[in-house]
């Protein structure tokens, strides 16, 4: 559970930082004094937290566990209604901007479509004047040569869209931690006589087990849900998914 909890405090630090950043980057007042209250709101649930938890792992009773399930609450509310003033309709006439970095990513497949266009253009311009000159014999090289740079467009085009699928390198390496999480718990059914004890009861382990279980058995729904229908929300959920497993390595 304090695995749990160092995740949680890592991502509403990032949280954090980002509504204080929102808040220097504008001129309205108001709306500068929001982001900065929210920020202090979701820091200050999110240490009432982490001291809860801290609290329930040093003794896991029925009533520190009633405790920490109180506490969560406040932070709950505090990052919802940060999300619902940042997503409001006076946030919604600003248009949205590409990072540099965004920019450079998007380059490859831009390059490769703006080549299968060209290519395709040029094809139609030398069959146009192939109508009135089809003995021209020139006429006809250039058609080929028009038609395999497309082909040759087409292929890089499909490469570059492969290469850049939203969440693919989050995939992969979830992937991999879970080839790792498989290689350990091989290794410690191998071993068990030889496994270090802990001062943890199995109902701690069974606990964070069961609670990290669960966070991905949603995020696995979700995951499966933008892969049908928000691909652009893959590589969120899979940096999620890759967060929560980390805890059974």
């Amino acid at each position: 559970i304090l695995t749990l909890a160092t995740t949680i405090a890592k991502n509403t630090s990032a949280l954090c930082n980002i509504s204080r950043d929102a808040s220097s980057n504008t001129t309205n007042p108001t709306v500068r004094r929001r982001f900065v209250q929210s920020a202090k709101d979701v820091a200050n649930a999110t240490a009432e937290l982490v001291r809860t938890i801290k609290i329930l792992d040093g003794s896991y009773t029925q009533e520190n566990h009633r405790h920490c399930i109180e506490t969560s609450r406040p932070l709950v509310q505090a990052i919802d209604e940060l999300y619902a003033y940042a997503m409001s309709k006076e946030f919604a006439s600003i248009p949205p901007t590409i990072s540099s970095a965004g920019r450079q990513l998007q380059e490859p497949i831009l390059s490769a479509a703006k080549n299968v266009v060209d290519g395709a253009c040029r094809i139609i311009e030398c069959s146009k004047t192939l109508i009135i000159n089809s003995k021209d014999a020139s006429l006809w090289q250039q058609l080929a040569t028009h038609t395999k740079s497309v082909s040759e467009a087409i292929k890089r085009l499909a490469t570059s869209v492969k290469e850049m699928t939203p969440g693919q390198h989050e995939c992969e390496r979830a992937v991999e931690e879970l080839r790792k999480l498989f290689q350990e718990v091989d290794k410690a059914i191998m071993n068990i006589d030889s496994l270090r004890k802990t001062d943890k009861s199995a109902e701690f382990h069974q606990e964070q087990i069961t609670s990290s279980s669960h966070f991905l058995t949603e995020l696995v729904n979700s995951i499966r849900h933008s892969a049908k229908c928000e691909a652009e929300r893959i590589n969120c959920y899979m940096s999620k998914f890759i967060t929560y497993l980390e805890p059974f390595l």
